[in-house]
């Protein structure tokens, strides 16, 4: 019960109305706010601005899972130790995975074959790799994921096409290849309809690095060339982990790659109805969590201007 006030002073009708609605609305029973959201944890895991997890707890819950992808954004420096402490998470578990890489071509299979038998150290493979000038982005922000594999011996394989045969593609379609080289690509399977809005987004932004075609053509060529990417390594995610023998199969890609189960993953689950398969995407901490984009979301801040979703 509140008191009364001591006096009642001499004031216009406006302020003793004002009064009394101030003393109302103190004496009113007024429920508490809920407490903020705990401030995120860089590295760890939610599905929403709450429920937290480790990568160890993956690790534990994923144990029948064939295929992680995990998305990223190359030039960020946080996703890549991430991902290297997920693989150790995993590799901790006795579920050593096969680490397998946008970043290199199949082409250049033959080095990491080198780096995972041992005759190569860390630094050696980024330079055989000739890395920086193949991918554009500095080795050292990749090579947690290569010290995480040297420790637990775990395989690195290559999922990507050649740069100059992807080049050939857009400029050329796939009828301007060499018959022998379009006959070892893989089955192309196209993007789920769903995602067509994206990618008119992301060649709206790349337009200026495309090659110049007619605006449609362009277009086409375009979604011809992700859906080539997404297909090869969706197939050759498929193929090591039956030639390994292994499970599962950590795919690092760019978060285009990745996000809503668009790109590789659609192509995984076409291909392999039954595999099970957890896409796992980087959270900023900007906006709220979008339960679509994928199932497991890592915080990670941005450490420096983010390049598009999609490269």
């Amino acid at each position: 019960m509140c008191d009364p006030l001591p006096f009642a002073p001499r004031a216009s009708l406006l302020a003793l109305l004002l009064l009394g609605v101030g003393s109302v609305a103190g004496c009113a029973h007024v429920e508490p706010r809920p407490p903020p959201p705990p401030a995120p944890v860089v590295g760890a895991l939610y599905t929403d601005a709450t429920t937290r997890l480790s990568p160890e707890d993956v690790a534990r819950g994923s144990a029948s899972t064939r295929f992680i992808l995990v998305g990223e954004a190359h030039d960020q420096g946080c996703d890549h130790a991430f991902q290297a402490r997920l693989i150790e998470a995993l590799a901790a578990e006795g579920r050593p995975p096969v680490i397998g890489l946008e970043m290199v071509s199949i082409d250049r299979q033959p080095i990491l074959d080198r780096f995972d038998a041992g005759d190569l150290d860390v630094d050696e493979v980024g330079a055989a790799l000739d890395w920086e000038a193949s991918w554009g982005i500095p080795f050292a922000l990749y090579r947690p994921i290569f010290e995480a594999a040297r420790r637990y011996q775990l395989p690195v394989v290559a999922l990507n096409l050649p740069r100059e045969l992807v080049r050939d593609v857009a400029r050329e379609g796939l009828e301007g290849l060499d018959p022998l080289v379009r006959a070892r690509l893989p089955l192309i399977l196209p993007p789920p309809p769903a995602q067509e809005e994206m990618l008119r987004q992301a060649f709206a932004a790349h337009a200026g690095q495309l090659p110049s075609a007619d605006g449609q053509q362009a277009f086409e060529r375009f979604v011809l060339v992700q859906s080539l990417w997404d297909s090869q390594m969706a197939a050759a995610a498929i193929r090591w982990s039956e030639s390994l023998d292994r499970e599962p199969v950590v795919l690092l890609a760019g978060g285009g790659h990745v996000i809503n189960g668009w790109g590789i993953g659609s192509r995984l689950r076409a291909l392999e109805p039954t595999a099970t398969i957890l896409e796992i995407m980087p959270w900023r901490g900007e906006d709220a969590i979008d339960p679509a984009g994928s199932a497991l979301h890592y915080f990670c801040p941005p450490e420096r201007p983010l390049r598009a979703i999609g490269e």
